[in-house]
């Protein structure tokens, strides 16, 4: 390793035999506490649902992705080729575009939705696709067991915005779902680490994007971020601003995708790399002089 990335990210905390030992420890004592009639492990295509996946995969039934509809298509193709090379039954809960439509158009909405409003835009987007999945792979009394990517980060900040506090911590139940995160204590040098010394694929529009690319919903999105998008999938951007111009004819107050705005964000325990990349440029604007 550089020594330029061990300034950046600091010391290794463990080694990758460690790392992996405490992974798996959660994920047995989540599957000994909960005892669940089905294990999943909730895969976006980001990099920490991918390393989340090669280290759960013993331990796992299947792979779930959602298709959310406003998304980048390649993002999805890259859970495929993933999970087919792993061997992985892979389970793809679809979300019609015409869902994220309504969100954006609907005559009762007010166009784009910003960090105030995410909670509604991910609740269908993606947790009545969980719903649904419930209901197919489980009955009344059993549990079903989420295993997830999500990561605390160095700032303690950034850890509560993803829910990551001592209540919820490696291993909660809400309901009928339990939810695991294995590589939840994972520092960024030590995911490093791990995919150096197993040669974990990593998705293209995750590096590209510095997300997963799966739901792009805006709520979330920096400024300028349609314009990157657009550099490198002209498709999937050209597809956003076709809604912007609509909800601009039907005089939406949010016609532009991004709108940002003020209030309190509200994110998922599947949207946590959007979360971090908003609280990361809030906390670079604290730090400037």
């Amino acid at each position: 390793m550089s020594t330029y990335l061990q300034r950046r990210f600091g010391a290794l905390d463990l080694p990758p035999g460690q790392m992996q030992d405490e992974a798996i420890r959660i994920l047995r004592v989540a599957k000994e506490t909960y005892r669940p009639a089905r294990t999943f492990a909730l895969v976006s295509g980001g990099h920490d649902s991918t390393a989340m996946l090669c280290v759960a995969r013993p331990f796992i039934d299947a792979a779930v992705h959602i298709n959310t509809g406003i998304g980048v298509p390649e993002a999805t193709g890259f859970v495929r080729s993933l999970c087919q090379s792993l061997s992985v039954e892979l389970i793809e809960l679809v979300t019609s575009p015409s869902i994220y439509q309504d969100i954006v158009l609907g005559p009762t909405k007010k166009g784009f939705p910003g960090p105030a409003h995410h909670y509604i835009t991910y609740h269908r987007l993606k947790a009545e696709r969980l719903q649904e999945l419930q209901r197919d792979y489980s009955q009344r009394g059993q549990v079903i067991l989420f295993v997830t990517g999500v990561r605390e980060n160095e700032s303690q900040r950034r850890m509560l915005s993803i829910g990551a506090t001592e209540h919820n911590g490696p291993r909660r139940r809400l309901g009928r779902c339990a939810w695991a995160n294995p590589i939840l204590h994972w520092t960024s040098w030590e995911m490093i680490a791990l995919r150096d010394e197993y040669g974990i694929p990593r998705s293209p529009v995750a590096d590209r994007l510095h997300r997963s690319g799966e739901c792009l919903c805006g709520a979330f999105a920096r400024p300028n971020e349609l314009e990157e998008i657009a550099f490198w999938y002209p498709e999937t951007a050209a597809y956003i601003r076709s809604l912007e111009a609509e909800a601009r004819r039907l005089g939406k107050r949010y016609s532009v995708w991004g709108p940002g705005g003020r209030g309190v964000p509200s994110p998922g325990p599947l949207c946590s790399d959007c979360q971090l990349t908003l609280t990361s440029d809030a906390e670079a604007e604290e730090d400037k002089p």
